[in-house]
């Protein structure tokens, strides 16, 4: 019996914090009690009330000027450190202009869950941290001047403001990563053990594909196979498709129909990528 979900019984940890929980091992008797811990991060990082109303105070400030400031700062980018396009839209979306259409509402929450979501998508870009930490300072760095012009003597404030909240995004944005990592590496050594832990071809597919879906929280999942002496696709393994008529499960031509024509872009999408 497996309790490591224990932890969501736990009410909303408001800071990182390591969390021990228990696994209980049920091929020894007495049970062997064996101890894991890992880190733990909240939706929503502690931010006092004081330093919401402040932080909300410079994005409204900063809002008309936020255009002008994106448009350099994805020039800066590409220029000086080469980021593609896709990094780019996923780094925009860490940035006090995204920030400003959450916290501006009251939304803290919505940015947090924001930020984990595309500190995901960076995880699978791999896009370094150092990285991200240093395209997330040059936005502040554009912001600057402007907050220069807007609260004059209050400039050393607005910019501690701005601070402490990439300072919490940038907390968020790792715990979200590393967890990505993780479910990763989790997934690519339960997968080599299948090899072993399966008797026979069918067996492991279908145990690769299990481990692929409950690792990375799928529900429905399907492997399907190109013929040797054809373009048609087999349906090897699935998982959530027990229902699915045996009419289905025959052997799909590439291109033809909608399935088939969704196989068939994958397909050269992975031919390109090698």
């Amino acid at each position: 019996m497996n309790l490591r979900w224990i932890y969501g019984k736990i009410p909303e940890i408001e800071r990182l914090q390591l969390v021990t929980y228990l696994v209980l091992d049920p091929d020894f008797w007495p049970l062997r009690i064996r101890c894991r811990q890992e880190y733990l991060l909240s939706a929503v990082l502690p931010l006092k009330e004081s330093s919401r109303e402040l932080i909300v105070e410079v994005l409204r400030a900063l809002e008309p000027y936020f255009p002008d400031i994106t448009e350099r700062w994805r020039d800066r980018l590409g220029v000086e450190f080469g980021f593609g396009r896709r990094e780019i839209v996923a780094l925009e979306r860490l940035t006090s202009a995204v920030a400003c259409s959450y916290c501006c509402h009251g939304d803290f929450a919505g940015f947090f869950e924001n930020l984990h979501y595309y500190g995901t998508r960076l995880a699978k870009l791999q896009t370094d941290t150092r990285s991200v930490a240093q395209a997330m300072e040059a936005y502040q760095e554009l912001c600057e001047p402007y907050l220069n012009g807007v609260f004059g003597s209050r400039q050393s404030e607005a910019n501690a403001t701005l601070d402490v909240l990439r300072s919490a995004s940038f907390v968020a944005i790792t715990g979200a990563y590393v967890d990505t990592k993780n479910r990763e590496s989790s997934t690519l050594l339960s997968v080599m053990d299948a090899e072993l832990a399966a008797g026979d071809l069918a067996g492991m597919l279908q145990l690769v594909l299990d481990i692929t879906v409950t690792n990375f929280g799928g529900n429905i999942g399907a492997m399907l196979l190109r013929q040797l002496d054809s373009d048609a696709l087999q349906l090897e393994a699935s998982t959530g498709l027990e229902d699915l008529p045996l009419t289905e499960r025959q052997a799909m031509v590439l291109d033809e129909g909608f399935c088939a024509s969704i196989a068939a872009a994958v397909f050269r999408y992975a031919l390109r990528a090698e």
